[in-house]
């Protein structure tokens, strides 16, 4: 089961505004906020749909009952276009199948949308939510990113096998081709190792996120030659020190071996990056942040992300012998290039 991912939006905020405009007694009015990122990796979308609520109660309490954000009744759609014409239309069916995380909202029953259909790249989508209970129709737009080449530290379009050397005093290029209709790309490193404890072997992983690289257009072609790369360039000194900070030193009797380092690629669209720029925004002293939404006749974001791993990349010996005996990490007890540990 792939992990979801939703953006989390406080709707109580929208209604403890300490604005001097709010009407305490204001006629109530249906507002709805839909978060969705169509991502054609995926086996299976997911769309959150909710309303937002006002009640006399307390606020609190309101979030605490599934109902008071909840739709009784929705028809959802998703409509794929091709040179403006509709050649295919996608039922959501609602599911609760996602555990929510405990917090302010209720958690018995997480309404969610979805659909196992697959999801085209680099395709037109709308996004249209019926509510019958008043006949109105909030809809949103996105295209879909498209496939893209990573050049190092693997190729994924061949089978070449180059090993990372972390410990050369240049650094280990991260390179690719910016995607079609994306406007940023997130890169996570994973390092993978066993702790060895007698003859049992536990996979274990830490994980780095790097910082993002920010496409200057969405205007790219990540399958052709003539798009520039975009590099991301990560230091050996500073792997070893990511290493040192995530992991203790192992309890006696336990001795741990390096296995593979793993890259995952995300993608995000230009939709995505001004509403995380909005969101993270500084206000100075007021205490109202601006408000992005592509979504028509209600609130929220509806748009896309794409995913590309690179798996089970190799340390050279050396790599492997400055993390057994190197200044940062030489206390954590791993094996060296030769599967040494003395």
């Amino acid at each position: 089961m792939k992990k979801l991912f939703f953006i989390v939006t406080t709707l109580i905020i929208i209604f403890n505004s300490c604005s001097t405009d709010f009407e305490v007694n204001a006629p109530w009015e249906d507002k709805t906020i839909i978060f969705g990122l169509l991502d054609q990796s995926d086996s299976v979308q997911y769309v959150k749909i909710n309303k937002a609520f006002l009640g006399k109660d307390d606020a609190y309490n309101m979030a605490a009952v599934s109902d008071s954000f909840n739709y009784s009744n929705l028809n959802v759609s998703l409509q794929r276009f091709r040179n403006d014409e509709l050649v295919q239309t996608i039922l959501l069916e609602p599911t609760n199948e996602i555990v929510k995380d405990t917090g302010i909202f209720a958690t018995d029953n997480n309404l969610v949308y979805k659909t196992n259909t697959r999801i085209y790249r680099n395709a037109d989508y709308k996004i249209i939510v019926e509510i019958p209970a008043t006949g109105k129709i909030v809809y949103a737009e996105t295209t879909t990113i498209d496939s893209f080449k990573i050049e190092r530290p693997f190729d994924i379009q061949t089978t070449s096998e180059i090993p990372i050397n972390f410990a050369q005093t240049a650094p280990v290029q991260i390179k690719w081709k910016p995607a079609r209709n994306s406007k940023l790309c997130y890169i996570t490193m994973y390092f993978n190792y066993y702790d060895i404890v007698g003859t049992d072997s536990i996979l274990q992983q830490i994980e780095l996120s790097l910082s993002p690289n920010v496409y200057t257009s969405t205007d790219n072609d990540g399958l052709s030659g003539t798009t520039p790369n975009e590099v991301k360039d990560l230091y050996g000194e500073d792997f070893y020190k990511f290493v040192a900070s995530s992991l203790d030193v192992p309890e006696t009797g336990t001795k741990r071996l390096a296995k593979s380092l793993d890259f995952e690629f995300y993608c995000a669209s230009d939709d995505y990056y001004t509403y995380y720029q909005v969101n993270n925004s500084t206000t100075g002293l007021s205490q109202d942040k601006p408000l992005f939404t592509n979504v028509k006749n209600g609130y929220g974001l509806f748009t896309s992300k794409y995913k590309q791993t690179v798996y089970a990349k190799k340390l050279n010996p050396e790599s492997l012998d400055s993390l057994s005996r190197g200044r940062y990490t030489k206390h954590l007890k791993f094996a060296d290039g030769s599967n040494s540990w003395n």
